[in-house]
């Protein structure tokens, strides 16, 4: 899978990235009264996103 992101350049900039992604994300959930823990909670549904991505990035580099 091709990485489809412009590579971070520093810690720094990563990091405010982050915390705008974070915020958004929070201020979306805080809006529409979304849980953050449990099933179907924010966390949990991130957590899930990440891991898919990340194997499905695993196989496809695997697989070629």
């Amino acid at each position: 899978m091709a990485d489809e992101t412009e590579p971070v350049t520093s810690m720094a900039a990563g990091d405010k990235m982050v915390d705008k992604v974070v915020e958004r994300l929070l201020d979306r959930a805080d809006a529409s009264g979304a849980a953050l823990l449990g099933e179907g909670g924010l966390l949990t549904e991130i957590t899930k996103a990440v891991l898919e991505r990340v194997l499905e990035a695993e196989m496809s580099e695997h697989l070629g």
